[in-house]
């Protein structure tokens, strides 16, 4: 899930947003995932130890009251993550037949 704090500023249609909208009345706004898209791709370095990279894309909306009426927010985030990890069980246990 994803939070999204709208600012004081937006507008839609020409209506502001409901201050004591969202999370607790805060103005916090929970996205939840739609889609889940992953690329992965690990590259071993030495025995059990790898890198990992993956793409992600997670599109996720979410239904706000605005003065007179609602619209729909829409969050597509896009990250990517690179790190290094170690395969407890061995290169052989991931490897798919």
């Amino acid at each position: 899930m994803y939070t999204s704090i709208p600012s004081d500023q937006i507008t839609i249609r020409d209506q502001p947003l409901e201050k004591d909208g969202g999370l607790f009345g805060w103005g916090y706004y929970i996205f939840k995932p739609l889609l889940n898209i992953v690329i992965a791709k690990r590259f071993y370095i030495v025995d059990q130890w790898f890198l990992n990279a993956e793409l992600k894309f997670n599109p996720s909306y979410k239904r706000v009251l605005v003065a007179g009426g609602h619209n729909i927010f829409w969050n597509m985030p896009v990250t990517f993550v690179f790190g290094m990890g170690i395969d407890l069980f061995g290169k052989a246990s991931s490897d798919i037949k």
